[in-house]
C-alpha cells in the first residue's frame, strides 16, 4: 500500500539536500582551480574534503530520520486499519449476541406454549374423568332406583296374591282382578326396564365418544408437543452455530489486534 510522506519528511527532504551544498561547492572550486586557475588548489581541495565529510556525516543521519519518519506514518495508517476492522467485528459480535438473545427469548416463548398445551391436556384428562365418574354415578343412581321399584312392585304383587289366595274361596272375580292388576304391574316394569337399558346404551355411546374425543385430543397433543421439541432442538443447534461464529471471530481479532513495534 502506498504511504504519502508527511509534510515533516518533506522538509527533512529538502534539509537533507541542503548537506549536498558544501560537496558541491567543493567540486566547483577544484574544477575552477584545475582549469581557471583562479583559486588556489589546496583551499578548493581543503573545501572539498570539508564539503564531503559534512555530506557524508550529517546527509547520512538526515537520510535515516527521513526513513524513520516514513516508516513511522506508515506504521499509523495500519494500526488505523487495524482499528477499523476491530471495530468492525464488535459490531458484528455485537449483532450476533443480538441475535443470541432473540434466540433465547423464542426458545422460553415455546417453553411457555409447551407449557400451556401441556395444562390443557391435564385438563382435557381431568374433564373426561369427571365426565366418567358422572356417567357411573348416573348408571348406579338409575340401578339402584329400578331395584327398588322392581322390589316395591313384587312386595306388592305377593301382597296382592296372598290376599287373592285367602279370598279364593270367597271371591274368585276379586282375585282374577288382581291378578290382572299384577300383570299389568310386571309389564309397566319391563317398560320401565326397557327404557331403563336404553338410557343405558345412549349413555355407553356418549362415553364411547367422550373418550374417542379424548384419545384424538391427546395425540394431537403429543403431536404438538414433538414439533415443539424438535423447533426448539434446531434453535438449539443454530445458537450454539451462533456461538461458535462469535468464538471464531473473537479468536481473529485476537490475532490481528496491533502489537506495539520498536521504533
Amino acid at each position: 500500500m502506498e504511504t504519502k510522506k508527511p509534510e515533516g519528511a518533506r522538509k527533512e527532504t529538502f534539509r537533507e539536500l541542503l548537506y549536498y551544498i558544501p560537496m558541491g561547492l567543493g567540486i566547483v572550486m577544484v574544477t575552477c582551480s584545475l582549469f581557471a586557475g583562479e583559486i588556489p588548489f589546496g583551499d578548493a581541495v581543503t573545501v572539498f574534503i570539508v564539503g564531503f565529510f559534512m555530506t557524508f556525516f550529517f546527509g547520512i543521519r538526515e537520510g535515516n530520520r527521513t526513513q524513520l519518519l516514513v516508516k513511522e506514518a506508515r506504521l499509523k495508517d495500519e494500526a488505523e486499519q487495524l482499528e477499523t476492522e476491530r471495530q468492525l467485528l464488535e459490531a458484528e459480535k455485537q449483532q450476533l449476541e443480538t441475535e443470541r438473545q432473540l434466540l433465547e427469548e423464542e426458545m422460553q416463548e415455546l417453553e411457555e406454549e409447551r407449557q400451556e398445551l401441556e395444562a390443557e391436556r391435564q385438563r382435557l384428562e381431568t374433564y373426561v374423568e369427571e365426565a366418567r365418574k358422572q356417567d357411573e354415578a348416573i348408571w348406579h343412581k338409575w340401578r339402584d332406583e329400578c331395584e327398588a321399584r322392581w322390589e316395591k312392585w313384587v312386595a306388592k304383587c305377593e301382597a296382592s296374591l296372598e290376599e287373592s289366595e285367602t279370598r279364593h274361596q270367597k271371591d274368585l272375580a276379586a282375585w282374577q282382578e288382581s291378578n290382572a292388576k299384577w300383570e299389568e304391574a310386571v309389564e309397566a316394569c319391563e317398560a320401565q326396564i326397557k327404557l331403563l337399558q336404553k338410557s343405558l346404551q345412549e349413555s355407553e355411546n356418549e362415553n364411547r365418544i367422550l373418550r374417542e374425543k379424548y384419545e384424538e385430543l391427546v395425540n394431537t397433543g403429543d403431536d404438538v408437543i414433538g414439533r415443539l421439541d424438535r423447533t426448539a432442538h434446531n434453535l438449539r443447534d443454530k445458537l450454539h452455530e451462533a456461538q461458535k461464529r462469535a468464538d471464531m471471530l473473537q479468536m481473529k481479532l485476537n490475532q490481528i489486534k496491533p502489537k506495539r513495534r520498536p521504533y
